[in-house]
């Protein structure tokens, strides 16, 4: 088979959860697949040696590139369906899109993933360009699309409420932890190591993520200061990952709270050290109000830090029993379930081994498997 993968979501120095969902499955794809042909399709962005470079990254590939500009044709295509075969001339017999749009006229079978429908249940939480962007080309997306991947069932019944598709046609293939990079033996050298480089004394509680609304991080704040006054010996929170949009309010939050002594912003953690900040936590918060899947919760899990999370959308089916669930849109139950993991050592110890082998459940060696047998499939339409 030759099959080619739409490399943008990775061509980035500060990933979020879609590049580390996208990356993960291109690499664990080619391992288990080394007889097959793959193809990186991509539109160089300005530093086109950067670019490059990160293609070269993942072995195994074949570069595809094109240098005109990615933005002028995601937007033309729009409203004049510019074939994308025009600027990617293989024959790739399936292309697989990681990031929502199928663009017109890909050639071969084509298979999308689409991450969430946070644009449509709660748009005020999303940057406007890429919500007009989703609601312009989505519906037609999922018409060009042979397979329809869904990043959990929450998500899988979102795309089937919100548009007209067979059901058959949507599957879903969950995101993975990396086993040998996320466990529960992160040796105390390390946690040390990356706590004296982001600035850490002492204990402290982590929110790990994109900086933006619907990560719901001014409640958790809040939530914070109604804990630390019944605690005032509680650990400091910790406020890791870059800048999104509207986060003004956050840092705002902080000083109105009167916690600016006790809350510590490291701006984006490198991936490296991702593992070591939530291993050394005491516990981990992630009260996102809408998530398609939930990366962070599941690696805190898989490093044996215990989990507070929010009882909406896709996190109760990740999670299950294995964390602490609270009303994202209550900062009393928030704050209630920080004092209950801070004050009862035993369930946060019950609850570390518990997410261990949730998070065990969810191997990228498995999921690229299930992802190639649907390429095979459609192979044989």
């Amino acid at each position: 088979m030759k099959i080619a993968f739409e490399m943008h979501p990775v061509l980035s120095t500060e990933k979020t959860g879609v590049g580390f969902y996208t990356e993960n499955l291109i690499r664990h794809t080619i391992k288990e697949n080394p007889k097959n042909e793959f193809i990186a399709e991509y539109f160089l962005f300005k530093n086109k040696k950067n670019t490059r470079a990160m293609v070269r990254e993942y072995s195994g590939m074949l570069p595809y590139e094109c240098c005109f500009p990615r933005f002028i044709y995601r937007m033309v295509s729009i409203l004049i369906p510019l074939p994308y075969r025009w600027f990617f001339r293989n024959d790739a017999s399936v292309r697989h899109f990681f990031n929502y749009i199928v663009p017109p006229f890909a050639g071969g079978k084509n298979v999308v993933t689409i991450h969430d429908l946070g644009f449509r249940r709660f748009p005020e939480t999303v940057a406007l360009r890429t919500r007009w962007l989703l609601r312009a080309s989505l519906r037609r997306s999922i018409a060009r699309a042979d397979v329809i991947l869904a990043i959990s069932e929450f998500t899988r019944q979102e795309i089937l409420h919100f548009y007209r598709c067979p059901p058959e046609k949507v599957q879903v293939l969950y995101a993975g932890v990396d086993q040998e990079k996320y466990h529960a033996h992160i040796s105390l050298a390390e946690i040390a190591r990356v706590k004296n480089k982001y600035g850490i004394d002492g204990s402290y509680i982590l929110y790990l993520g994109t900086l933006e609304p619907r990560k719901n991080i001014e409640r958790l704040l809040c939530a914070y200061a109604q804990f630390k006054q019944r605690h005032a010996d509680a650990p400091a929170l910790v406020i890791a990952g870059r800048k999104g949009w509207l986060y003004d309010g956050i840092f705002q939050r902080v000083v109105t709270c009167g916690i600016d002594l006790h809350v510590h912003f490291t701006g984006y953690a490198d991936d490296r050290d991702k593992p070591g900040l939530l291993a050394g936590a005491m516990f981990f918060c992630f009260p996102s109000l809408y998530e398609g899947f939930g990366m962070p919760p599941l690696e805190s899990m898989a490093c044996g830090t215990p989990v507070l999370a929010s009882n909406a959308a896709s996190l109760p089916e990740v999670i299950k029993d294995a964390g602490i669930l609270v009303d994202p849109f209550s900062i009393t139950d928030i704050a209630d379930g920080m004092e209950l993991l801070y004050t009862d050592d035993k369930l946060r110890a019950e609850l570390s081994q518990k997410g261990i082998a949730r998070a065990a459940e969810f191997n990228w060696d498995q999921l690229s498997k299930k992802l190639f047998t649907i390429y095979k499939s459609l192979e044989e339409i």
